[in-house]
């Protein structure tokens, strides 16, 4: 009898529910998604690409410094899914600034509630928090009906099972959240001296963690959390199967040495200057060479002293990224890639001499994605076409491309 009462119940207030949704009374139309291939700014509310550089450099706050960033770059033209890969986020999330910022604007720099829209701690638009509002009365009586549902099928028969049993199986215990990082920025796999093999994976997330997994056992042996980092990707790994990463938010340097299994953070790198992110790191006996975001620099650090040992150095005026960097042995010679749009650094430390080598048919590239040295030869992989240039150092010049996506390495000595 209870149960026919509870449906009876349950049917009515459906019927009602669907009634005041459905805007016979409240009137209310929910606004439609906007789709396209091109992010459009529809409404600059005065503000042009110039103003808003200005104001990503008066927020202290990485995280909404990124999300003006984005703007910004749709503003001045660029694909959203260009934009995605340069602030590190996806091109809905980019789409959604955007549409937040084409209907309301970010404010007034002077206002305290400056970039609003840029905030994303609840992603309710001003028409979401209107709705709630005019439907709180729908929401407590939906809720009223939910909590007595949810006791009536689940609560009462659980109970009515409690009392049935005689023997318990024993007191419940919250052990808390057991999933902190759901994906993987990047990953390199080395030995340490003993011939032991591990991967080395970086888990997104707050912080960002590093996992060391056995090869061999097929085992994560220990994880060493980066704090000050909500991501990484760049990585290197010395002469000596050293570790080294470049972080986010902070650009700190991290050390993990798997013959020790110690780990070290370094610290902030980019104190001083209006950069978020270590965008890659490669090395020489003595130093890690390294390059961030958003204004294309250059430093250096000591692996001996464990301290930068060089300012911070803009590599070409206008370029906002300095997304990867390579360094050849033989000729004391960095590769670094600039963008957008692309180009190539050749950087002799010994003479100083630098020189531009990308051929024009790869300058409309938004950058070069990854570099790696093989032998005589450098491969440079292009984003968006996923193209690979060859280019021979010891000709000094641009000799093959291959038009599909292969992963290189150093010949097998076996």
């Amino acid at each position: 009898m209870c149960k026919k009462m509870s449906l009876l119940f349950r049917n009515k207030v459906i019927i009602y529910i669907n009634l005041r949704i459905s805007g016979a009374h409240s009137g209310y139309t929910a606004p439609k998604e906007k789709h396209g291939k091109r992010l459009n700014i529809t409404d600059n509310h005065g503000w042009t690409p110039r103003k808003l550089r200005k104001q990503e450099r008066k927020i202290k706050n990485a995280h909404l410094r990124q999300r003006v960033m984005a703007v910004r770059l749709v503003m001045e033209g660029y694909l959203g899914k260009d934009v995605a890969s340069m602030v590190n986020v996806c091109r809905q999330t980019v789409s959604h600034y955007v549409s937040l910022f084409n209907e309301g604007g970010p404010g007034t720099p002077a206002s305290s509630g400056f970039c609003p829209w840029a905030r994303a701690v609840s992603h309710r638009s001003i028409a979401g928090v209107s709705f709630m509002l005019k439907f709180k009365r729908h929401l407590l009586l939906v809720s009223s009906f939910m909590i007595f549902n949810f006791f009536l099928f689940f609560i009462h028969p659980f109970f009515a099972y409690a009392k049935s049993i005689s023997t318990p199986y024993g007191v419940l215990t919250d052990l808390g959240p057991k999933v902190r990082n759901i994906s993987v920025n990047t990953s390199r796999a080395a030995m340490d001296k003993k011939g032991n093999c591990y991967l080395y994976m970086i888990l997104h997330g707050t912080p960002t963690v590093l996992a060391v997994l056995d090869l061999n056992t097929g085992k994560v042996k220990k994880t060493f959390p980066l704090l000050d980092s909500t991501a990484a990707w760049a990585m290197d790994i010395d002469e000596g199967g050293v570790l080294w990463i470049g972080g986010t938010n902070k650009g700190s340097i991290y050390r993990f040495d798997p013959n020790t299994f110690s780990f070290k953070n370094f610290g902030n790198q980019l104190g001083g200057s209006k950069e978020v992110a270590i965008q890659d790191i490669t090395h020489s006996n003595q130093k890690l060479f390294a390059t961030t975001a958003y204004g294309a620099n250059f430093f250096s650090f000591s692996k001996a002293k464990e301290k930068r040992v060089s300012g911070l150095s803009p590599l070409e005026p206008g370029k906002k990224f300095a997304k990867s960097i390579v360094y050849d042995q033989g000729s004391n010679t960095l590769f670094i890639s600039l963008g957008a749009k692309a180009n190539l650094l050749k950087w002799n430390l010994s003479t100083g001499k630098k020189e531009h080598i990308l051929p024009l048919k790869y300058q409309s590239e938004t950058y070069i994605y990854k570099m790696r040295i093989v032998n005589q030869y450098l491969f440079a992989r292009m984003y968006p076409s996923e193209k690979i240039a060859v280019y021979d150092m010891k000709k000094n010049r641009f000799v093959a491309e291959l038009s599909r996506p292969i992963i290189f390495s150093q010949k097998s000595p076996v």
